[in-house]
């Protein structure tokens, strides 16, 4: 049903890392609809397998909203600036052709006859059209400041979260730093084990987000957008030749159980676990604290211990 909208997203055919390479595993924690829990999951995840022993970076690709900081109790503070292409019009240079505002797709650029070019920053994507195309060499190369990056740690996690400066919307640019800065970090560090947490939906920078991931977690809930949701993430996992399995998260609300068995079936995918409705989920936000924590004994603590162990059997870790 999706595949020619997910045709659509171009990505480097080298989409699927080799699964006996040297370096981190890395599980990509995603979710076709907002507000599945699949932050829940994957910061529980990285609290388990740190206490577990093992080496783990949590990056927060969800760099419109990101909220692991939140979660955890974390300042975001001291941020490494991400920088853009922004053009400078060269007054002496500029012959007033008008070539740059046409090349501009996003109509960022507007052509005044006999004036220099005016130009939209907000609307800019940083693509370069307007200095490819100038037969003068007029349009110099200009900074803005698109978002930062930072890095914390909290409860042996180390945390590496994206945000994209408010007004912006070029988020491609601070989810390729993030990921840029955490291979480099697990080369400094030696990680064993990189979490990603997602943008929810399955656009571009969701497949962005899932490339070169060893395994692909699809947290998701037994609603009917739950589920038409969850099919089009795996569709794009598939197209991507992703690995990946599914986890449903508020488990024991009403849902079509038999909904979510054909869309296992149709996108070659196994459940690997449940998580029930639990309070104690919503105190540990208030606490900003990893529900394993505090509440080892709760029900979603178990399931989520489940949920790992399957992970680590499926992974070989």
């Amino acid at each position: 049903m999706y595949s020619s909208y997910l045709s659509e997203i171009q990505l480097p055919k080298e989409t699927q890392m080799d699964s006996n390479r040297e370096g981190p595993k890395v599980i990509a924690v995603t979710g076709g609809k907002g507000g599945t829990g699949k932050t829940t999951i994957a910061v529980n995840l990285a609290f388990y397998f740190s206490q577990a022993g093992r080496k783990v970076l949590l990056a927060d690709c969800d760099v419109d909203a990101p909220s692991v900081a939140t979660v955890l109790g974390v300042e975001m503070e001291n941020g490494e600036e991400v920088r853009q292409f922004l053009p400078i019009f060269d007054e002496n240079k500029c012959i007033r052709c008008g070539e740059c505002s046409r090349a501009c797709r996003m109509h960022a650029i507007l052509h005044v006859p006999d004036k220099t070019p005016v130009l939209f920053p907000e609307l800019c994507l940083g693509c370069r059209a307007c200095a490819i195309v100038c037969p003068t060499d007029a349009v110099l190369d200009g900074r803005k400041v698109v978002g930062w990056v930072y890095e914390a740690k909290a409860y042996g996690i180390d945390l590496l979260i994206g945000e994209l400066k408010l007004n912006e919307r070029e988020s491609e640019a601070i989810i390729k730093k993030v990921k840029e800065k955490a291979m480099r970090l697990s080369e400094e560090r030696g990680y064993d084990l990189i979490i990603i947490d997602t943008a929810p939906g399955a656009h571009c920078d969701v497949a962005l987000s899932l490339k070169d991931s060893d395994f692909v977690l699809a947290v998701t809930e037994p609603t009917p957008f739950g589920m038409h949701d969850l099919d089009l993430i795996l569709e794009l996992a598939n197209l991507l030749k992703l690995r990946h399995a599914i986890v449903v998260n508020r488990a024991d609300l009403p849902g079509d159980h038999q909904l979510l068995k054909e869309i296992c079936e149709k996108n070659s995918s196994r459940l690997i676990g449940e998580v029930p409705v639990d309070d104690k989920v919503v105190r540990s936000h208030i606490m900003s604290r990893p529900l394993l924590l505090d509440f080892p004994d709760s029900p979603a603590t178990k399931a989520i211990l489940d949920l790992a162990k399957e992970i680590e059997e499926e992974l070989g870790l």
